[in-house]
């Protein structure tokens, strides 16, 4: 059978992620034509992938070859740059969160629809490690119907330009939070609302609380609680960072620190042995999920599967992070139907 040509993308913005994505990007058979990035210099990252750097979004858009775009910018700035790309007919690989404002989100999913192109919001923890296994598990009932759930990601992150900025970032329950956010939606079901306090900051370089505690109920009734820090000092150079799910029938740990892995009994009695979810001492399975993300993107773009992430997953994933950050300003539980409705 013969070969096919690599799907040519762009890469705008150039920090961290974009670097990760453009590294990356041949393992899913995806070839980086441009890069732009409107603040930092790209040449070396041009020059190690073979790209030209553009010296604007429109000139990047316009690149020969050019089928889709990679956003790895600032999260205030999703939306737009999304629906640039969107509307030049371009399919579109956007880093979570979606936006930091659910009417955007709305704005965003309508642009896809309309142009007929590939949305793919870039949620990678549901494809990290063992969490495949877990979320098969839980929809298995082989443990019954989950009724509690508690996260724990502490980390010491120390946060700086635009990511000092609630504006900008979202604070923390947008990042890293959105993750743990978007997986209790995928395994809890409809989320109702959001309660938040937060603790003393310890970073005062921000505007926003560097560590809180969540809690999130559900159609279901299912709880849960998250507890998330930007700030936390630990003796594990990663932090700590765990999910634990009670269910009618038994209960799951991930325990994701380090090399992550899945833990389960049933209320029978019976175990599952711990499952590691990457072998490798040096890589935690981050690289393999971005990859993972990655080819279905591709795939999606040539008919060939669904978006393993819809615009509306996500969008609810945003919701409930504003809810978060609502009910941390006004001290009280918000509605996550009157975050979606824009009340």
């Amino acid at each position: 059978m013969a070969s096919r040509a690599p799907i040519g993308v762009g890469i705008v913005g150039c920090g961290r992620f974009g670097t990760v994505l453009a590294e990356l990007a041949h393992r899913a058979d995806l070839r980086v034509i441009a890069v732009y990035d409107r603040y930092r210099d790209p040449a070396d990252l041009a020059a190690h992938t073979g790209a030209f750097v553009s010296r604007s979004l429109a000139e990047l858009l316009s690149a020969e070859g050019l089928t889709a775009v990679l956003v790895a910018t600032s999260h205030d700035t999703h939306r737009l740059v999304t629906q640039e790309a969107l509307k030049a007919g371009k399919h579109v690989f956007c880093q979570k969160p979606m936006a930091l404002d659910v009417a955007d989100c709305h704005s965003m999913g309508i642009t896809a629809a309309e142009t007929g192109r590939t949305l793919l919001i870039g949620h990678v923890q549901r494809l990290w490690g063992p969490v495949p296994q877990a979320t098969a598990l839980l929809a298995s009932g082989g443990l019954g119907e989950p009724v509690l759930a508690a996260v724990v990601r502490c980390q010491q992150l120390r946060r700086r330009g635009w990511w000092a900025s609630l504006a900008a970032s979202g604070g923390p329950i947008f990042s890293p939070g959105i993750h743990e956010v978007d997986l209790l939606n995928c395994w809890l079901g409809r989320p109702v609302s959001a309660d938040a306090e937060p603790a003393r900051a310890v970073q005062d370089q921000l505007d926003y609380p560097d560590s809180l505690v969540a809690t999130i109920r559900y159609e279901s009734g299912a709880v849960a609680s998250l507890v998330l820090s930007l700030s936390a000092a630990s003796p594990i150079a990663d932090g700590v960072h765990s999910i634990r799910v009670l269910c009618t029938g038994g209960a799951l740990h991930l325990d994701a620190t380090g090399l992550p892995s899945l833990s389960w009994q049933a209320a029978s009695g019976q175990r599952g042995q711990p499952a590691e979810g990457n072998t490798a001492a040096s890589d935690d399975g981050t690289a393999d999920a971005v990859v993972a993300e990655l080819e279905n993107f591709a795939a999606a773009i040539r008919g060939e599967a669904e978006p393993f992430v819809t615009p509306a997953d996500a969008t609810l994933a945003v919701a409930v992070c504003s809810a978060v950050n609502r009910s941390l300003t006004l001290g009280k539980p918000v509605d996550i139907d009157d975050v979606l409705a824009g009340r």
